[in-house]
């Protein structure tokens, strides 16, 4: 969907995390809120979060490489778990 250039996901536990990359922030605000509703459904009850913040994303992005790369999983889990407790820094873009 434009302006989405690509979308990375974390689901831990009870939470889910979206994190999107735009080509155009001017409608930061209203992506969020309609994948949050095409999303919503199957979240299945977790805590969904939908993220524009670039540093977010690319921590995802991070993780998704890692753990398909085979490092350690507990590190992987420590660095997601972090990321999760941390997101309240990025609170401007998570709404």
């Amino acid at each position: 969907m434009d302006p989405v250039v690509d979308a990375r996901a974390v689901i831990m536990k009870n939470e889910m995390l979206v994190a999107l990359l735009l080509d155009d922030y001017s409608q930061a605000g209203e992506i969020k809120e309609t994948v949050k509703q095409k999303i919503g459904p199957l979240s299945q009850g977790r805590t969904l979060y939908v993220t524009t913040d670039e540093g977010v994303y690319y921590r995802t992005m991070t993780l998704d490489n890692n753990l398909r790369d085979g490092d350690t999983r507990d590190l992987i889990i420590q660095d997601a778990n972090d990321m999760f407790d941390n997101l309240n820094i990025h609170e401007n873009h998570l709404k």
